[in-house]
């Protein structure tokens, strides 16, 4: 896609190849973009696991308030609620860091493709200009 040429017609260039073109152009816009929202809503799944991870890990330190408020033998709870938390953590840390290399990975390869699409999009759109300004002096 670096090298375009379009071919003369009467009045300018071939519409239907620049509008080929600028479909093309669109459609590899249209798939970077596609990407990018994928990578955001996997980014947004991880973090809802994270959450809710967090809240159950909240409402296993609740229900051990309340069994030793009502009489359970208190080292019971504390090593119920230990290994609970140990285990959420462990969970937690690995989801996080999951979905951080998850979303770098996606990012990445959708800049990349964003910024690949722009440069030939901005390279085409000076040619075409450059081209339209020759035929127009000459």
């Amino acid at each position: 896609m670096t090298e375009i040429f379009f071919s003369d017609q009467k009045f300018g260039y071939d519409k239907e190849q620049v509008d080929s073109y600028i479909a093309k152009l669109s459609e590899a816009y249209q798939m970077a973009f596609e990407e990018h929202n994928a990578a955001v809503a996997k980014y947004s799944s991880l973090l809802e696991d994270y959450q809710r991870l967090e809240e159950e890990r909240r409402r296993s330190n609740e229900d051990g308030a309340r069994k030793a408020e009502a009489g359970v033998d208190i080292r019971e709870v504390s090593d119920i609620v230990a290994k609970t938390l140990v285990n959420a953590e462990m969970l937690a840390k690995k989801i996080i860091e999951d979905a951080r290399g998850e979303a770098a990975k996606i990012a990445e390869q959708s800049s990349t493709v964003l910024e690949r699409t722009y440069a030939i999009a901005k390279k085409t759109m000076d040619e075409v200009q450059n081209m339209l300004t020759a035929y127009r002096a000459g």
